[in-house]
């Protein structure tokens, strides 16, 4: 059995690496202390990320680029 992941998959990966660094990781001290997200961030999240983190009968759009739950795990991770 094989683990690895697909070229697709480790793209993927490196672009929600990337945005939590970028985006999410300056923000971190800030969320904890209130307690929430910005909707900016939020906003971001869901136009780079959205369509692996909802589920296909909601508009999501992971199985429809072949990539599935280990895109969303991917994504989450």
């Amino acid at each position: 059995m094989n683990f690895s992941f697909t070229p697709e998959q480790e793209a993927l990966r490196k672009a929600a690496r990337e945005f939590a660094e970028k985006e999410i990781d300056p923000m971190v001290k800030w969320m904890e202390e209130k307690n929430e997200v910005p909707i900016d961030l939020a906003r971001k999240l869901c136009s780079q990320f959205g369509a692996f983190l909802i589920p296909e009968e909601y508009g999501g759009g992971a199985p429809h680029a072949g990539m599935g739950h280990t895109a969303r795990t991917i994504v989450l991770e």
